[in-house]
C-alpha cells in the first residue's frame, strides 16, 4: 500500500463524522428518502482509493447486455466493481492493486465486525480509531 493511501485511510477513519457499520462494505439505514450509511473499515478504504457506492436499482440495460443489479451497493471505481461479488469482502484484484494481502484483510474484518475464538469465546468489534492505530503498525 502507498504511504499516500495509508494516510489518506487512517485519517479517514480517525475522523469523527465517519459512520461505522458491520459485516458489509456499505450498510443502508432509514428510510428510502433518507437513508444513512456507514461503512465497514474496508469500505471506508474503497470511498479514499476513489470508488463510489452506487444505490440499489432495478435497471438492466439490454443495449450492451449489462445488469447493473451486479453493481447495487457495492465500490465501483471507474466502472469496475472493487467488491469481490457481493457486498462483504475487496476483490483480489483491488487486493493486489493496493498491496493489501488477504490475511490482513480478514484480520481488519475481524477487528471491524468482531470474532468468535475456537473456545467460543467473542471478540467485540473495535472502533475506528483503534483499527486507525492498527494500520498504521502494521501495513
Amino acid at each position: 500500500m502507498t504511504p499516500e493511501l495509508k494516510a489518506r485511510w487512517v485519517a479517514d477513519l480517525r475522523d469523527p463524522n465517519n459512520k461505522q457499520g458491520h459485516n458489509v462494505l456499505r450498510k443502508i439505514d432509514g428510510p428510502d428518502d433518507k437513508p444513512e450509511y456507514s461503512y465497514c473499515c474496508l469500505g471506508r478504504l474503497c470511498i479514499v482509493a476513489g470508488a463510489h457506492f452506487n444505490e440499489y436499482s432495478e435497471e438492466v440495460d439490454t443495449d450492451d447486455g449489462l445488469d447493473y443489479r451486479d453493481y447495487d451497493n457495492r465500490p465501483v471505481r471507474n466502472g469496475v466493481n472493487l467488491a469481490d461479488g457481493d457486498e462483504e469482502n475487496l476483490s483480489p484484484a483491488f487486493m493486489r492493486e493496493i498491496d493489501l494481502k488477504p490475511a490482513q484483510a480478514d484480520t481488519l474484518i475481524a477487528m471491524n465486525d468482531g470474532s468468535v475464538n475456537p473456545d467460543g469465546t467473542k471478540n467485540p468489534p473495535k472502533d475506528f480509531p483503534f483499527i486507525a492505530t492498527w494500520i498504521e503498525e502494521n501495513l
